[in-house]
């Protein structure tokens, strides 16, 4: 116990982050003026603040998993759903405070270059690839819910012609000026649409929930719990929908006055205000349809439900938005990656002065010119190569879990294990970090087990029943 709160006390304590913190005292006034929680709350959203950063995760999370919760919950029961998506969200906590506590220690601004500095010069620009092909993955399953959602709302209010593909190719050109911005900052207020949005959706499908309820056969099961090789499925699918660990380190660079107390607001807000609104959108969804309930459960409802319609609008506002925020740091990836190679393959060339030179752009303020063109082109390319993906696979269930327990585990387990133990040597050492090095570690090996299981089962070399039908 004493080992535990001795490493609470390290992980909190300010002198352990080296990065400058911003004094906002005036020199006129003794004592520094501060806001109650009320106007903190409703005051304009700041660049870098508690609540723009809170915001910004939260919409990097939202998308597929959210939306297959009552699925998860049909494939294991309630009890069992609620349990994978408390452990998911824990995982997630923790793994973005390391991330964050990690990236301030050693001032680094990309999630390539914090594993760099932990494994050596060539791991970051693996990294860079394994986050590319995640963001790319992430924004293929937007378009997916997106072609799912737009038809309809165009249907309702009486526009014809407006096809799945269409709607799909006018989300891209609308989410096209908001990946020229660098700084995820500049989303500062569009980023709380994805948390209106998921507010929105719990609220609509807990009150649809008792009436749908009373529709259902009656031999219609409720299942509380059940087990079998459905678990590792949906455990994967539970983890998708936390990961937001792309934009944690960016993040962590615009975060101001970045002490260990406000690092602590923001992780703790972003996983419990995603696991309260997950649980109630898994178990109301599950409840309103029971053993019908699809992967993507909002086509259950009908199209012309008036509170659904205003549901699908919601999250089709937050899907738009959640496509330059993802696509921001999947271009900043490859960018990273090629940047990564050419100093490498000038390295082992013979230039001494390079070092230093990738020291200085990794501290680096201002984009130059040409990063900026690379950013873009890669912003443009990452839109027009998901879409058209997402035109050609109309399934979304399946990219969720194939990512979530693949490149997610990676993203969100296995590297911020492993910069844990690197940076945070000491605090891994004590009772309570080999608690969580552990806890990380069997939960890593499951969740590859089930993407094991899924690629063996699609290529017809094992038979296991991962689904309920």
């Amino acid at each position: 116990m004493e080992s535990a709160k001795g490493m609470s006390t390290r992980l909190l304590d300010p002198s352990a982050v080296n990065a400058p913190s911003l004094d906002f005292s005036s020199s006129a006034s003794p004592v520094p003026y501060r806001q109650g929680f009320v106007q903190r709350s409703f005051a304009p959203l700041t660049a870098g603040g508690i609540r723009q950063s809170t915001f910004t995760l939260i919409s990097t999370a939202m998308g597929g998993g959210v939306l297959c919760l009552p699925y998860v919950m049909k494939q294991v029961g309630l009890v069992n759903g609620v349990l994978l998506l408390s452990i998911s969200s824990l995982i997630a906590f923790v793994t973005m405070y390391i991330l964050i506590m990690c990236a301030i220690r050693v001032n680094k601004h990309s999630y390539g270059s914090l594993l760099g500095y932990c494994a050596g010069k060539w791991v970051a620009p693996v990294l860079d690839v394994v986050l590319f092909f995640y963001g790319m993955g992430a924004v293929i399953a937007y378009f997916i819910l997106l072609g799912d959602f737009l038809p309809a709302l165009f249907e309702l209010v009486g526009v014809p012609g407006a096809s799945r593909t269409i709607c799909m190719v006018g989300a891209a050109a609308f989410a096209v000026p908001f990946v020229l911005p660098r700084r995820l900052s500049a989303l500062q207020y569009v980023s709380p649409v994805a948390t209106f949005s998921l507010i929105l959706t719990a609220a609509i499908t807990m009150v649809k929930g008792r009436g749908q309820s009373t529709m259902l056969p009656p031999e219609a099961p409720m299942d509380l719990a059940l087990f079998g090789w459905p678990l590792l499925k949906s455990f994967t699918i539970t983890l998708f929908a936390y990961i937001c660990h792309m934009n944690v380190v960016p993040v962590a660079g615009e975060l101001v006055d970045p002490t260990p107390a406000r690092v602590l607001k923001v992780t703790s807000r972003v996983a419990f205000v995603q696991l309260s609104f997950y649980i109630v959108i898994g178990v109301a969804g599950y409840i309103s349809f029971s053993h019908l309930t699809n992967q993507n459960y909002i086509t259950n409802y009908p199209p012309g439900d008036i509170l659904i319609s205003l549901c699908r609008l919601s999250l089709s506002c937050s899907l738009l938005f959640s496509l330059p925020i993802n696509t921001n740091p999947t271009a900043k990836a490859a960018v990273h990656f090629f940047q990564s190679i050419r100093e490498l393959m000038a390295v082992s060339g013979g230039d001494q002065l390079l070092p230093t030179r990738r020291r200085v752009m990794s501290l680096a303020n201002e984009e130059t010119y040409g990063a900026r063109a690379m950013r873009i082109f890669f912003s443009f390319l990452v839109l027009a190569v998901t879409l058209t993906v997402g035109i050609l696979v109309p399934g979304v269930a399946d990219v969720v879990s194939l990512l979530g327990g693949s490149l997610g585990t990676i993203i969100m387990i296995i590297c911020p294990l492993y910069i844990f133990t690197t940076i945070m040597r000491t605090e891994s050492r004590t009772v309570l970090g080999q608690v969580v090095v552990w806890s990380l570690t069997v939960a890593a090996v499951v969740a590859m087990t089930a993407v094991g299981l899924m690629v063996t089962n699609a290529m017809r070399i094992t038979h296991l029943p991962l689904t309920v039908n």
